[in-house]
């Protein structure tokens, strides 16, 4: 699911009226994957799910956890599973101290709006 986190619109919808497969699409990211995957992204700047939205696999219910970095490398190197799903920004992992303040600060404003919007449902 990519798009503005605060939008009434869901992207997926498309599909409920069209066949992705008619365009010469062999999947969908998110529809068609399963719910066997263990997804990670860094939407909301964390792999956990705190400040995430709509992001993940529609059905999936048990969820395997990693809140840091550290977290989901020490679970890739457990080896206690090999089903992963790794969502990524590169534009968000930047080595310079400016660019990290922006997207951190950028990513901070978004993530409150999250949280009062929910608080509001």
């Amino acid at each position: 699911m990519h798009g503005k986190p605060l939008s009434k619109y869901d992207n997926r919808e498309l599909w409920n009226e069209h066949d992705y497969r008619d365009l010469g699409l062999i999947g969908e990211a998110y529809l068609s994957v399963g719910d066997d995957l263990n997804y990670f992204s860094d939407t909301g700047r964390t792999w956990g799910f705190g400040n995430n939205l709509r992001d993940y696999i529609p059905g999936k219910t048990e969820k395997v956890f990693a809140n840091s970095t550290d977290d989901l490398i020490e679970l890739i190197k457990s080896n206690e599973f090999n089903n992963f799903y790794i969502l990524a920004h590169p534009e968000r992992w930047t080595s310079s101290a400016l660019g990290w303040g922006i997207y951190y600060s950028t990513d901070l404003a978004v993530n409150l709006g999250k949280k009062h919007f929910n608080a509001i449902q």
